[in-house]
């Protein structure tokens, strides 16, 4: 008798591990989505995650979390793609589960990369950049170009302005090597720092403690490497 209770609990035991097994990552996963889906407002992103054995995910306890996601919005630029990993990882279940909030408890390494494509910063741009009208924005590789129309009193002159997307610490920024006025080079102060040197977007805007590693313009696009 007492051998069939304890047969008969291991393969309970055996029957639930499996099931966690196979079906707890995918719970989790859908979780995870959701609460990004939530703070970035795009129903376009995944998540997977995983955990040996997966019973140790019911205390938020992650070995590897993987998201990828499109078309991500912040309060002002829009994230052509979002891709993340991160190693190590506790979330707060709890939140996550009951108000579909993902918070990050602790992280052992992140590794990331924002993609910004030319029409996003254009639209960006435009709207950031007060009194310059009939902007376009021109990635190219190591550079990124911007003319307009800039009104001064009465007058309207045409702008064009070189420069780079730098990071520094957490902030993306655009910086004018070289500014021109119809097409007379003039000093990259002209008309104040705002014109030609301005944040493009800060990480502090993402749900996880980050760093700028890398910046790189290349045709119509910048991609951007971050890390923990």
């Amino acid at each position: 008798m007492l051998k069939r209770i304890v047969t008969g609990a291991v393969l309970t035991f055996l029957f639930v591990f499996a099931l966690s097994e196979l079906f707890l990552p995918y719970i989790i996963d859908k979780q995870v989505e959701t609460g990004l889906a939530k703070a970035f407002g795009t129903e376009d992103i995944q998540a997977t995650v995983k955990a040996r054995p997966a019973l140790t995910m019911l205390g938020g306890d992650f070995s590897l979390i993987t998201i990828n996601g499109k078309n991500v919005h912040t309060e002002k630029l829009t994230i052509s793609q979002l891709s993340a990993v991160f190693k190590d990882t506790s979330i707060d279940l709890q939140r996550l589960t009951k108000d579909k909030t993902l918070v990050f408890r602790s992280i052992g390494g992140f590794d990331g990369t924002i993609i910004l494509q030319e029409q996003d910063i254009n639209q960006y741009v435009a709207k950031h950049i007060k009194g310059v009208k009939n902007i376009r924005v021109a990635l190219l590789p190591g550079t990124m170009k911007v003319t307009g129309d800039l009104a001064i009193g009465p007058a309207t002159v045409a702008i064009a302005m070189d420069g780079k997307i730098r990071g520094d610490q957490t902030q993306i920024k655009y910086a004018a090597d070289q500014l021109l006025v119809n097409n007379a080079l003039v000093s990259a102060n002209f008309g104040g720092n705002a014109l030609s040197e301005f944040l493009l977007f800060d990480l502090k805007k993402l749900p996880v403690t980050a760093n700028v590693r890398d910046v790189i313009i290349e045709q119509g696009r910048v991609v951007i490497r971050i890390a923990k």
